[in-house]
This record gives C-alpha cells, structure tokens and sequence, in this order.
C-alpha cells in the first residue's frame, strides 16, 4: 500500500504542464480538483493577491509566485523555471511576464492575459487612486502608505530568505552543493555594492555593480561556451572574458580604447555561437519554429495596443505619441525599475508629456511605494496625468491611465510569449537545459540583493520622516518576528503579510510622529 502511494506521488510530481493551456497532471487520489474553474479561480485569485503585495521588484516576486502556482500544482518545477529565465531576457514587466507565462501553462491565452492583467492590476489601481487622492488630500496620505510599506517589505524578506534556503538545500545532497553556494554568493557579490554603499552612507565608488541582464549575459555565455563541461582551456577563456566584460562595465572609459567594448561583445558571441554549434551537433533535438503561434502572441499584442490607443485618442490629441513612446519605453525596459525611470523621463518629461515636477516630485515616489511593476505603475500614472491634463477631469484621466495599463501589458504579455516560444523550440538541448539546473542559484543570489535593496528602500522612508534608521529597525524587527512565527506556527503567507502591515504601521505611527 505504502509503495502504490509512493509512486503514485512519484507520477504526479514529474507530470509536466503543457504549454498549449492543457495541464497533463495526473488525476491521482492525492491531486486537489483541478478543473477549468478551480484553475481559473486560483490563478486569477494567486496573481491578484501577488499583486498586492509584490513590492521589491520583479525577482523579489517569484518565490510567492513558485509558492502558488508550483505549490498548487498548476504547473511543474521545471516549466516555471524555464519562464524565469525566459522573464530575465526579455523587456518588461517581470512579474506581469511570469504571470502570463504560467497563465499560458495552465488555461491557454485566455489564461495569459487574464493572470497578466490580474498580475498588474492591483498597482495600477493604487497608483491612479493615489493620484486621485494626492490632488484632493494632500501628500499626508504618501506618509501612511511608507508606513505600510515598512512591513511588507519585511515579509517579502522572509519569503526571500525561504527561497535561498531552499535552493541550497535543493542543491545538498547532489555534487554541484559547493558549486550552487559559489555562484549564489559569487551573483550577490557582483550586483548588491551600490545597495551597501547606501546603506552604510559611504562616500566611495561602487567597484562592480552588475545588473540583472549583465549577469544572465555572463551566465548565458558561460553555459554556451562551456555547455557545463569544464576544460582548462574553455574555463581560462570564459574567465578571461568575464573579467573583460566585468572591468568594461565598471572602467571601461578609462582603461579601454573606444572600439574595446564591441571587440569583447562580438568575442563573447563568437564563442557561445561556436558552444552552441558543437552543442547541436551532437545533439539534434531543436524543434520547428512555431510560426502559428507565434503569430498569434503578435495579435494579442497588436490587438491591446489598439485598444490602448482608442482610449488614449478618446482623451486626449497626444494619444498616438502616449502609446507609441509607452511601447517603446516597454520594449527599452532592461535592468529593472530604476533603470525604466531614465528611459520614462527621456521619453516622457523630454517630450513635454508631463513635467519634470509631476515625475519626481508625484509619480516617482508613487510607485516607489506602491507593489506591483514600475513599468505597469509608471505608465497608467503618466496617462492619467495626461488626461486629467487634456480633459480637466478624473473621467478623462482614468481613460487614459487604463490606456497605458494595457500598453504595459501588452509589450510584457505580448514580447514574453513571442520569446518564449522560440525559447522552447531548443527545449530538449542539453545546454538549454543546463541554463534551466542553473537559474535557481543565480536568481537565489539575485535575492540577496533585493534584500539588501529592501532595506536601503527603508533608509530613505526614514530619511524622509527625519529618523534614517528607525524603519529599518522596525523590518529587522518585524522580519525576526515573522520568521519565528513561520518556523514555530506556520504563518500563511496572507496572514503573514496582514500581520506585518499593522505592526509597521502601529509602530511608525507610536514612536515617529
């Protein structure tokens, strides 16, 4: 009886999702209901709830995601891992990426634009209401919600702290466990300085500070080249260009002729296209492209832009300028949050869509403190600024921020699912499935720096309540606290998080003010 449950386990957890919408788990004893409404409401309700809570960037958001959809069985280990890293290579919305990509799994493109609107949702409502609330309340109201926020953050810390443990505990017993612990603390090294260097108050350079997209560039030559069979010579080569690449990034202005940067890029293609051409040789197992369905990810694409630009149009005369400059600002978005904030007030405030007043002093500290993607939050906050502008109403501004909502959407959701299904035609080579073995330490080191991020975002609440240090005492304190209660009781994540808002709050409101 004990064997007949066991490998009845075994068969439900090694069942994939498929990537046509159709789940293949196993209807066996121990599977939950998993019907078409279970799944719908369990996915809309898992991205919704996210959403809500999905402060600290994209990254910072997929152990909640692994924890509801993985957890529930809606989709398997490997698939979701293989849209994290197909997430990390694409512009975009990162969580809004991930939420379609499982959507897509589980319910098809139906489920893909439900869970991705699901997904960006609740940020793009708080953001116009915020907005909404500012013009007619005044900026008190940002305070209380800094005060929320301290809480949250703790709890996202612990969820990230889980994830980390639980990529060096899945990597224990196997022969990479000193190879995945190097590359978590070798990834966290490389990106987390400039976080560390604020946080301490520290009047020197950062020495490395990769971004998210330089270390996947670095991982995905490494595994291209060396396809993970390391030799003398593809690891002193690989190392040689990594430290070139590293050194360009931090001084190549001052130790590198002008044309040094593209001789390293092009030699760091040249070698993994070389890696790849030896990989597929040996291994014939690369897929047709799927032109069809790649055709339809374009018209899902095309079809919310021209949503998006109906609405826009409705409002206001610089509609087609909104939605082309919110495209093209979508599709620039590499290396996170902060770096979309350059590329939204090149392509916003320089082109006099809104003024440098409205972005720094009303929707840059908004959406550094609402959840949900900066991108998603950004571009409904512009749009709605822009059509109260045009039409002298909340009506006219709330048009137009859903406007640039969907623009949002669309360039993630749409982009992500062209890419992935190219990403899946190469499924079943082995160095494609190298990069699936790798993701979780690089993105477990990943989440140390968005820790360490958290907590800077907490010194400055501080420094804008005139005591630096105060909130970020109260995360650490809220943080232990919660970890304890995980550990000993067993906390859900929701109660959780609800537990760690009231506290934050009560205790800024008690000893702050």
């Amino acid at each position: 009886m004990l064997e007949h449950m066991k490998d009845t386990k075994t068969k439900r957890e090694d069942a994939p999702s498929g990537g046509d919408g159709k789940s293949i788990l196993a209807d066996g004893a121990g599977c939950r209901e998993n019907g078409p409404g279970w799944k719908w409401k369990t996915l809309v309700g898992s991205m919704l709830k996210i959403g809500l809570v999905g402060f600290g960037g994209g990254n910072a958001l997929v152990p909640l995601i692994e924890k509801s959809i993985v957890g529930r069985e809606l989709v398997s280990q490997d698939d979701f891992d293989e849209d994290v890293v197909i997430a990390n290579i694409t512009p975009g919305a990162l969580p809004v990426e991930l939420a379609s990509g499982v959507g897509k799994r589980v319910l098809g493109r139906r489920g893909m634009l439900a869970a991705a609107l699901a997904m960006a949702v609740p940020g793009v409502f708080l953001t116009i209401l915020l907005l909404i609330l500012v013009s007619s309340v005044g900026e008190r109201i940002l305070l209380q919600v800094q005060y929320l926020t301290v809480g949250i953050t703790a709890g996202i810390a612990c969820l990230l702290t889980d994830y980390v443990a639980g990529t060096r505990k899945e990597h224990e017993s196997s022969r990479t466990r000193w190879a995945s612990r190097c590359i978590i603390l070798i990834v966290f090294a490389l990106t987390c300085g400039k976080n560390l260097i604020k946080i301490f108050g520290l009047e020197v350079s950062t020495p490395v500070c990769l971004s998210t997209v330089d270390v996947f560039v670095i991982a995905f030559f490494v595994i291209f080249y060396t396809n993970c069979r390391p030799t003398l010579v593809n690891c002193s080569v690989s190392l040689l260009f990594c430290i070139l690449y590293l050194l360009n990034d931090t001084l190549g202005d001052q130790i590198f002729p002008g044309n040094m940067e593209l001789c390293i890029y092009l030699g760091m293609i040249a070698l993994a296209l070389y890696g790849l051409k030896k990989n597929f040789t040996q291994e014939q197992k690369v897929r047709k492209i799927p032109f069809r369905d790649i055709g339809k990810d374009f018209t899902i694409l095309v079809g919310l832009l021209a949503v998006a630009l109906v609405l826009a149009l409705s409002v206001t005369d610089s509609g087609f300028a909104f939605v082309k400059n919110g495209t093209i600002s979508s599709l620039m978005s590499f290396g996170g949050g902060d770096a979309y904030l350059t590329v939204a007030d090149a392509l916003f405030v320089n082109e006099k869509m809104i003024s440098s007043d409205q972005f720094y002093s009303l929707l840059v500290p908004i959406t550094n403190i609402l959840p949900g993607s900066i991108l998603c939050k950004m571009l409904s906050g512009v749009g709605y600024l822009l059509g109260y502008t045009s039409t002298g109403s909340v009506a006219g501004g709330v048009v137009s921020g859903v406007a640039g909502f969907l623009v949002s959407v669309a360039a993630s959701c749409g982009v992500f699912a062209m890419i992935g299904d190219i990403y899946r035609c190469f499924h079943d080579v082995a160095v494609f499935r190298n990069i699936k073995k790798w993701i979780r330490p690089i993105v477990a080191g990943l989440m140390l720096t968005v820790i360490s991020s958290l907590v800077y975002q907490n010194c400055k609440v501080g420094l804008e309540m005139g005591n630096e240090y105060a909130p970020v005492l109260f995360m650490g304190i809220i943080y232990a606290l919660m970890m304890v209660l995980k550990k000993k009781r067993g906390i859900k994540t929701g109660a959780m998080f609800l537990l760690a808002a009231v506290l934050s709050f009560a205790l800024c409101n008690i000893f702050i003010l």
